[in-house]
């Protein structure tokens, strides 16, 4: 059985030893860093830390004093100095006072260091397997499995088919009857039916009623979350793989590993989830979120879904291979009704007929368009081995209408409807009240829309829809007439049509002479400054979707001729439009999404954080931007990292090294986690070769050199990394320069590896 990661606190006062030191240990362990003594004490506080890795110079304390406060207050954390300097005193002093493991000595090398922090593992361990023993020895393993056993029969009990209640004559007896046969087979199942008539109930008693039972049940909302989260959530993560990975996280494919996994809500994910879903369950692996390496699985797989798939199937929005690795057997729940009485005979008949029409119709076009062959051969012989020849569909058919749905009995810790589920586990119900946005094209080139209709959380209208966002009117997306379109702004302009967040795409024109003529709002005779005025007066929030929006961007460059300005800031300076006292209905400033242009899920995200009334003055920095993208720097996550680091830079934009030195890229210097949120599922600038332009931060457009050349003083570039004392970069890029190993140096100049990094040798 694999050991469980442990994690190291890494205290160094020097942020590239820091950095050093996680590259080398994160594969091995969970790391944590700190910068000092205080935030450090702030981790161990917050987090279970197994190890420490301390620095013994350090600005306020030293290594030793602070392992000897970690010593009173944590005294199962194995200590350990690093240092650089090697006095008899604060050897001495570590060993008597802190307890220290090891004392080892700067410069550290990589395998060296590994095996020591291993050796330091493996004592974490035999000292909590020495504290657990006198308890183990008081209770014998007979006992603590009985007790065990007791458990699970009493879980299985609670969740058994027996405890499904339902009528003598109710098409669920069928239906359970089937699923009992079915539920030891190691198959696949997919759940079909109405919400609300007990598909999770059902799931949980074939999983008690499998050969898995005495493994987890795990159960995920596959409608809940959009795409990247929901991969996270099933997968796992690694720490920085996107905005909010703070730490690494196993997902529910490894929490349910040797169990089953319910995925509710199936038919709901996009056509790009269904592909990875589809390789995990081909491959019997899955690779988390930011990883390299894939992780074995063995799970049941039991979707449900309230959509017929088939029809999705038919129209292109659900996978077909993936189909019938779900349907290994397909089990359809009947239909919830309230009540069975001769005030709802009728009705219910007529429902049914109705439904079974559809059915039928449905069935016939099955037939028409039945494929020649399938993949479903390898579940056949399975089938027949469970005892499951006819359609699933037919318990329905041959049952009662009115049968109740599916339930449970009272003690037996049955779950609540879906929308209880979400809300507990979102911890909180936002106002689902639709939320209206008016969306205006001012003076720009349409790229924002371009790139929002490129939306990865989720098919774009389908997210808006789910999320209660009603568009109003937007210039590219409206189908309304152009006396339609002016009616409803003039509506909203006036009060009289409310509406909740205005978004306007691109700079706002002053010209000539504060007059805004030159961009009027066609149809109206009314600039369009002014029009934008009035509408920000009436909107609860107002949002700058893009950088000419935010701050004048692309259409304030050189002179500009059309006086042209972002809403609230004139490029660096506050201001713009609205002015820099400027504040919506709803309390906060201008939101500004920059970005030339933004990322399609930064404006969507900032979209549902308005509509879930979750948005607040503290997410948005200086210059307004919403700070889950804002925090980062397009340096995380750069593939070139390692480059930049020994400062061994491109001479072209398809060589490998970083492109600061020689070839214009900021990405030190501009905020967005562009290269943690890729675009288009795996692409971004500095992978295709462009040098980062900075163009999420004013004045990005006039830099004052070609965009792709480095200015530089006595060869040195003149734009620094964001927070970097000059002096500092320039000792710290010649010592980089100097260690700069050889395959790095060579790699850099060319398009592909060349030399890999050396590998240990095997002994003979």
């Amino acid at each position: 059985m694999t050991a469980a990661v442990l994690s190291i606190l890494v205290v160094d006062d020097e942020v590239r030893s820091q950095e050093a030191l996680r590259r080398t240990l994160e594969e091995e362990f969970a790391v944590f860093t700190a910068g000092s003594a205080e935030e450090a004490m702030q981790v161990m506080a917050a987090e279970f830390v197994h190890i420490i890795l301390c620095d013994q110079r350090m600005p306020g304390t030293s290594g030793v004093e602070f392992l000897r406060q970690v010593r009173a207050q944590w005294p199962d954390t194995v200590r350990i100095i690093l240092s650089g300097y090697t006095e008899t005193a604060d050897i001495i002093a570590g060993i008597n006072e802190a307890g220290i493991w090891q004392y080892l000595l700067k410069p550290w090398h990589p395998e060296q260091l590994l095996l020591t922090l291993k050796g330091a593992a493996r004592m974490w361990r035999l000292q909590q397997d020495n504290q657990r023993l006198s308890l183990e020895l008081r209770e014998s393993p007979a006992q603590i499995q009985a007790r065990v056993a007791a458990k699970r029969a009493s879980a299985a009990a609670r969740a058994g088919f027996d405890r499904i209640t339902r009528a003598p004559d109710s098409p669920v007896n069928a239906l359970c009857d089937l699923a009992a046969k079915v539920a030891p087979h190691d198959l696949s199942i997919l759940l079909t039916g109405e919400s609300g008539t007990g598909k999770e109930l059902l799931a949980r008693a074939i999983h008690y009623a499998s050969r898995r039972a005495e493994r987890a049940f795990v159960i995920e909302n596959c409608g809940a979350l959009p795409d990247q989260l929901l991969e996270a959530e099933l997968f796992g993560h690694k720490r920085g793989a996107f905005t909010g990975a703070y730490e690494d996280r196993i997902g529910l494919f490894q929490q349910a590993d040797g169990g089953t996994i319910f995925l509710d809500e199936v038919g709901e994910t996009s056509p790009a989830f269904q592909v990875k879903l589809l390789r995990a369950l081909q491959e019997g692996e899955i690779r988390p979120v930011g990883s390299s390496r894939s992780v074995s699985v063995d799970v049941r797989v039991i979707a449900a879904t309230n959509r017929d798939l088939e029809d999705d199937m038919r129209a292109g929005r659900f996978r077909e291979d993936l189909y019938y690795r779900l349907a290994g057997m397909t089990l359809h729940t009947p239909p919830r009704v309230a009540k069975r009485n001769p005030a709802h005979a009728g009705a219910g008949r007529g429902r049914l007929a109705r439904r079974r029409i559809a059915q039928s119709a449905r069935a016939a076009r099955r037939r028409r368009g039945k494929p020649g062959t399938r993949p479903v051969a390898a579940g056949r012989p399975r089938r027949q081995l469970a005892g499951a020849h006819r359609p699933t569909r037919s318990a329905h058919r041959q049952g009662s209408a009115g049968a109740p749905p599916l339930e449970q009995d009272a003690g037996g810790g049955g779950t609540g409807t879906v929308a209880r589920r979400l809300a507990a586990k979102a911890g909180a119900v936002w106002n689902r009240e639709i939320v209206k946005v008016l969306w205006l094209q001012s003076g720009g080139c349409g790229g924002c829309t371009l790139s929002w209709l490129g939306s990865e959380i989720a098919p774009l209208f389908r997210l808006l829809a789910d999320e209660g966002i009603e568009m109003l009117w937007h210039p590219s997306l409206a189908e309304a007439s152009a006396e339609e379109a002016l009616a409803v702004i003039a509506e909203c302009a006036g009060g009289t049509r409310p509406f909740d967040v205005l978004c306007i795409e691109g700079a706002l024109l002053r010209g000539p002479q504060g007059s805004g003529r030159f961009h009027l709002m066609a149809g109206s005779g009314a600039p369009m400054a002014e029009w934008v005025k009035l509408l920000a007066a009436q909107a609860r929030h107002v949002v700058a979707v893009g950088t000419c929006a935010a701050f004048g961007g692309v259409v304030s460059a050189g002179t500009n001729p059309t006086d042209a300005c972002g809403l609230q800031f004139d490029a660096d300076v506050a201001g713009g439009l609205l002015g820099p006292d400027f504040l919506a209905a709803g309390g906060l400033p201008v939101i500004d999404v920059a970005g030339c242009p933004p990322h399609p899920d930064w404006i969507s995200e900032t979209l549902i954080a308005l509509a879930r009334g979750s948005l607040t003055r503290d997410d948005l920095d200086e210059f307004g931007r919403p700070r889950f993208y804002a925090d980062q720097l397009v340096h995380h996550g750069c593939p070139r990292n390692e480059y930049y680091e020994f400062k061994a830079s491109a001479a072209k934009p398809s060589d490998q090294g970083c492109l600061m030195e020689q070839l214009g890229c900021k990405g030190t210097q501009a905020h967005a986690d562009c290269n943690l949120r890729l675009w288009n599922g795996g692409g971004s600038c500095l992978r295709g070769g462009y040098s980062c332009i900075r163009c999420t931060e004013p004045g990005f457009e006039e830099p004052g050199h070609p965009f792709a050349e480095t200015p530089k003083v006595a060869g040195i570039p003149i734009g620094l990394p964001a927070d970097m004392p000059r002096a500092w970069f320039v000792a710290l890029a010649a010592l980089s320069k100097s260690a700069t190993p050889a395959r790095v140096r060579e790699n850099a100049r060319v398009d592909h590896m060349l030399k890999a990094p050396s590998k240990k040798q095997v002994k003979r």
